[in-house]
C-alpha cells in the first residue's frame, strides 16, 4: 500500500507555482494614480482656459446678460453711490481683437469707478478670424445703445455714459467716440438709442488713427497674417481712408474722419490741447469724475 501510494506521488504531474500578487497589485495602483493625475491635470487646464471671474464687493454684479449677436456683457452697479441714476463706466478688453473676454476687467478700475459713483459695464464682442471687422466695433456700439435702452433697469444715466479699453479695446472704444451716436457701424437691435459716449479713454491702444492706419505701422501692429484674420484681405489690399481711399467694405470712414476734425484730447490737467488722440504714454487722466457725473 506504501508502495503504490508512493509510485502515484512520483507520476503526479506538479501544480504550477503561483506567481505573486505584489507587483500586479503595484501595477494596477500605478495606473489609478497615472488616471487620476491626468483628470486633474485636464481639469486644470479647462479651468485656466475659463473666463475669469471679476470679483465685485460694493454692490450688484449682473453677470452674463445678453445684449446683440448672442454676445454677454456683465453691468456691475454700486450700492453706496450719492448719485442717482448712475453715470456708466463701459470698459473694451483688448487682445488684438481676436482673443480676450469681458473677465480682464481690472479689479481696480472697477472699484476705483465704483466707489467714485459710476455703474460699469464689460461688455464681449465677437472675434477674428470667425467674425471680421467691423463686427466688433459694431458690437461695442450696440452693447451701448443696449445699455441705454435699458438704462433705467440698473439705475443708470443714459446721458452719461464713457468707454475705456485697454489696447486694441481701447481703440474700439475711441472709434465708438469719433463715430457719433447713428454711424454706419450702428446696425442691429436698439436701433432707436444712441450709441454715441460722453468721453473715451484709450489705454496703450493704437489711438494714433492717421499713423496707425499707414501700411508700414499696420504691419507692426498686425503683421500680416493678422491682418488676413481681422480684415479679411492682406496688406496690399489696404487703403488710407483719410485720403479718401476706403477699406474693407468702406463703412464708417466717413464718420471717423469727421471724428477727427471735431475731437481733442489732452494728456492731463492742465496741458496742452492735442490736436489728435494721445497714443502710448501721453498719461491720459480723467481729471474729475463729477465732470461725467460721479459724486
Amino acid at each position: 500500500m506504501a508502495m503504490q501510494d508512493a509510485l502515484e506521488k512520483a507520476h503526479r504531474k506538479p501544480s504550477p507555482a503561483r506567481a505573486p500578487r505584489f507587483p500586479a497589485v503595484v501595477c494596477i495602483a500605478a495606473l489609478l494614480l497615472i488616471c487620476l493625475y491626468s483628470a486633474f491635470a485636464i481639469h486644470r487646464l479647462i479651468a485656466s482656459n475659463a473666463p475669469p471671474t471679476v470679483t465685485f464687493t460694493l454692490g450688484t454684479a449682473h453677470r452674463d446678460v445678453t445684449y446683440c449677436n448672442s454676445q454677454t456683457l456683465d453691468v456691475y452697479v454700486p450700492s453706496s453711490a450719492a448719485t442717482r441714476p448712475l453715470p456708466l463706466a463701459v470698459f473694451v478688453h483688448g487682445a488684438g481683437l481676436t482673443a480676450g473676454d469681458k473677465g480682464y476687467l481690472n479689479p481696480t478700475f472697477l472699484n476705483a469707478l465704483a466707489r467714485a459713483g459710476f455703474a460699469v459695464a464689460s461688455l464681449n464682442y465677437r472675434l477674428a478670424p470667425g467674425y471680421r471687422f467691423p463686427a466688433q466695433i459694431e458690437d461695442v456700439k450696440c452693447g451701448i445703445r443696449y445699455l441705454r435702452a435699458h438704462a433705467p433697469t440698473y439705475d443708470l444715466n443714459p446721458s452719461k455714459i464713457f468707454a475705456f479699453g485697454t489696447s486694441y479695446g481701447g481703440m474700439l472704444a475711441t472709434l465708438a467716440a469719433l463715430t457719433g451716436g447713428h454711424s454706419n457701424f450702428d446696425v442691429g437691435p436698439y436701433a432707436t438709442a444712441s450709441s454715441a459716449i460722453t468721453a473715451a479713454v484709450d489705454m496703450f491702444g493704437p489711438a494714433d488713427l492717421p499713423g496707425w492706419i499707414s501700411p508700414q505701422s499696420f504691419h507692426i501692429a498686425f503683421a500680416s497674417n493678422r491682418a488676413n484674420l481681422v480684415l479679411g484681405f492682406p496688406l496690399p489690399a489696404w487703403r488710407d481712408p483719410l485720403k479718401g481711399e476706403e477699406f474693407s467694405d468702406g463703412r464708417g470712414t466717413q464718420e471717423v474722419r469727421q471724428g477727427l476734425q471735431r475731437g481733442r484730447g489732452t494728456a492731463g490737467p492742465g496741458d496742452r490741447q492735442a490736436d489728435r488722440t494721445c497714443g502710448p504714454g501721453s498719461g491720459h487722466q480723467l481729471r474729475d469724475p463729477g465732470e461725467l457725473g460721479g459724486r
